[in-house]
């Protein structure tokens, strides 16, 4: 494989230089040249690894698509395992087997459920918020390969703690199911594997084309959301709900093994830069602990970027938004319309399905955009994403007020048009941050995002106890709770402005000595930084 300057390759169209021109962004070199802008250098690959930056984003995508589906095909059968364990505690009922699952909608069952769960996605944000950034170093650092295969190694350790709990101590508190969660502290969980797979896809893609990127995974994500559902509500019908999770059992060695198709896509240092060579385990661990710290402190002055932090908003809310469409939505769907667990899985494969098209059609309404409308790549990036913001906020209200399943539905179907909000937001903060800092910039959205846990999981419990004990109305509140959070999160886009391409080289700033927050009201460009 090999990139040339000013050609397309693989697809990939690249930017001619500009030499002209001084970019300010965080993270650009000294000379003012951006790295993102910046050919990439060769990307070394042996001969049975991909080796095109196509063939690298599609495997990715399938990375992505495989890590999404294995656990949308354990959420139904743990739902449904975990709901007759605390049915069983509740009626202090000592048979054997599932108990008849209408049952096991009694109000007291529904929120002791709903609180674990709430707890559950806690803990999981808490241990996030820990690693995110440690991992995030080292990806930089060592690789994003060997990164990505140790998460997912780490998840898999993890995920299979709570249905051997499950299998062989039922008769205990589900409770101590949370230990399994700080397991993910050996490879940083799911949110370092997502993480990475965007760090490899900046890796070998230009700035102006990271949001058909993204989207790209993100459709591998929304494909593996639509299949993952609807094969494990089969099986549960078909079988019992331990099949899907042997299935998942199955396939994950298949998927280690599939990681190392891939080449490492991150620029390594010569041997004369790299330092940690000859570094035995200890002072390697003490190396890289300090360098998280710092880098921790060097990551200020990214939240002191208004047009940043206000962007940030957005990972805020995605995991409220991630729990009420998953555990939530299966909940609420089954208590308030009577649907068994398993018939949830057909109500979302419709909406699967035009998450991909609306996912699919996105890039080609962004080259209209940007052709016949001349829009820039920041502007297109933007408009787009406040529409997702709009159509999320709008189709949870109605979800909300929904007193018939057909209106829940029509709010599910509003809110699909929003599924891009994430890939979208990711590519707006590429426009004011540096390649190079990829990884750490990730790493910091996903510290974001598992600090938005504490107001997702308990806080849409709370809601969903107080809508069980007040009803009528009231029982949407966990949807107008999602509702107002889109909301906040489309209030704050208002106010970023468009990054700065061009400034005089005197006007660049040092990183640790900007001031990012300028408040004059005569520049209508947010100016960015250099390092």
């Amino acid at each position: 494989m090999a990139w040339e300057r000013g050609h397309d390759v693989e697809g990939f169209p690249l930017i001619a230089d500009d030499s002209s021109s001084t970019d300010t962004r965080i993270g650009a070199e000294p000379n003012g040249t951006a790295t993102s802008r910046s050919v990439p250098k060769l990307i070394s690959s042996k001969r049975w690894q991909v080796s095109s930056p196509k063939a690298v984003l599609r495997l990715a995508a399938l990375f992505k698509f495989l890590i999404v589906i294995s656990g949308t095909l354990i959420m139904l059968p743990f739902f449904r395992i975990l709901e007759d364990v605390f049915c069983h505690r509740h009626f202090n009922d000592t048979s054997p087997g599932f108990l008849d699952e209408r049952k096991c909608k009694d109000d007291g069952v529904q929120k002791k459920l709903a609180y674990f769960f709430g707890w559950f996605a806690l803990v999981n944000g808490i241990v996030g918020v820990v690693i995110a950034l440690p991992y995030g170093s080292i990806a930089d650092r060592i690789g994003r390969k060997p990164v990505l295969i140790f998460s997912y190694g780490g998840v898999c350790f993890s995920f299979a703690t709570s249905p051997i709990y499950l299998h062989y101590f039922r008769d205990f508190n589900p409770y101590y199911m949370l230990i399994g969660c700080f397991l993910q502290a050996f490879g940083g969980g799911i949110p370092v594997s997502m993480s990475t797979l965007y760090a490899i896809a900046t890796d070998v893609t230009v700035e102006e084309n990271r949001g058909s990127s993204f989207l790209l995974l993100m459709i591998g994500a929304t494909t593996g959301g639509l299949l993952g559902p609807l094969i494990s509500g089969i099986l549960m019908e078909i079988f019992h709900p331990w099949v899907p999770i042997y299935v998942v059992a199955a396939m994950s060695p298949f998927v280690i093994a599939l990681m190392f198709l891939l080449p490492e896509t991150l620029q390594r240092k010569t041997p004369s830069e790299d330092d940690d060579e000859d570094q035995g385990l200890a002072d390697w661990l003490k190396t890289h602990i300090t360098e998280s710290l710092k880098q921790v402190r060097e990551s200020f002055p990214l939240l002191r970027n208004t047009n940043l932090t206000l962007i940030l908003v957005v990972f805020f809310i995605s995991n409220p938004l991630g729990v009420a469409y998953s555990m939530t939505l299966v909940q609420y769907v089954s208590k308030e319309f009577g649907w068994d667990i398993a018939q949830t899985s057909y109500l979302l494969s419709p909406l699967g399905i035009l998450t991909i098209a609306v996912l699919g059609g996105l890039p080609k309404i962004g080259d209209i955009l940007v052709s016949r409308f001349k829009m820039t790549p920041f502007q297109k990036d933007y408009l787009l994403g406040g529409l997702s913001l709009t159509f999320l906020a709008l189709g949870a209200l109605i979800e909300g007020f929904s007193p018939f399943i057909s209106v829940f539905l029509f709010g599910l179907f509003v809110g699909t048009f929003g599924a891009a909000y994430t890939p979208l937001a990711r590519a707006l903060l590429t426009h004011y941050v540096e390649s190079r800092l990829t990884s750490r910039l990730m790493a910091l959205v996903n510290i974001v995002e598992t600090a938005g846990s504490f107001f997702g999981g308990p806080v849409l419990a709370l809601c969903f106890q107080i809508g069980q004990d007040k009803g009528g109305r009231w029982k949407g509140l966990p949807f107008l709770y999602i509702a107002g959070l889109c909301t906040i999160a489309r209030i704050c886009l208002l106010f970023i402005r468009a990054p700065e391409q061009k400034v005089e080289e005197e006007e660049e700033v040092p990183l640790g000595e900007a001031d990012l927050d300028s408040d004059e009201p005569d520049e209508p460009d947010a100016p960015l930084i250099s390092l």
